[in-house]
Formats: C-alpha cells, structure tokens, sequence
C-alpha cells in the first residue's frame, strides 16, 4: 500500500506542483578573476587546534592564487585581535611582496 501510494502522489501533476522546495533559492555563480601577476590576488586561511609547538598552535596560510606559493605563519596560543593580525600580515607578507589587490579568505 505504501508503494502504492509512493507512486500516485509522484504521477499527480497537482502534487508535484504543489510540492513545497527544500532547497535554497538558485543564485548565479560567480567565479573569481584570474590574476595575471604574483601575488596580486592572495587567499588566506587559518588552521586551529594544533598541538602546542614552540609556543604556538595555529597556523596562518597565505597562498598566491597566480603562482601557488604560500607563506605559513605560526601564530601563538593567545587570541589576535584584527589590528594583530593586520601587523603581522604587513610584517610578513606585505614586507617582503606587494600589496594585493585582492584577498579570498575561507
């Protein structure tokens, strides 16, 4: 009897209109330009919960999306407000390369 009526309510045109969606409303895709010289656009991610080393346990990964080289930065355990990070970040990485112009985080 299930299967039975499995059966009628996916054959019934009223039914299947009716169905309610359980998927979010569809969006367009939108891809991210490609970048033409290093360092020019960057995406950056942390990795948490390490085993303490060196007095540190999170990583920060700075990658160029042209050349695919990446920067790892230790961070230690303490909590780093934005402006600890933006220090670090123009320390580290803006010290050594150019400013990008644009930056994916994850």
């Amino acid at each position: 009897m299930n299967e039975r009526i499995v059966d009628f309510v996916r054959s019934c045109p009223q039914c299947q209109q009716n169905k309610a969606t359980r998927n979010q409303p569809y969006r367009l895709s939108s891809t991210l330009e490609l970048p033409y010289t290093p360092w020019q656009s960057i995406a950056m991610d942390f990795i948490t919960e390490l085993p303490v080393s060196g007095g540190g346990d999170q990583l920060w990964v700075v990658i160029d999306r042209f050349t695919k080289m990446a920067h790892i930065l230790p961070l230690e355990q303490e909590k780093k407000s934005t402006v600890d990070l933006a220090v670090i970040f123009a320390r580290e990485v803006c010290k050594h390369l150019s400013l990008p112009t644009d930056i994916v985080s994850y």
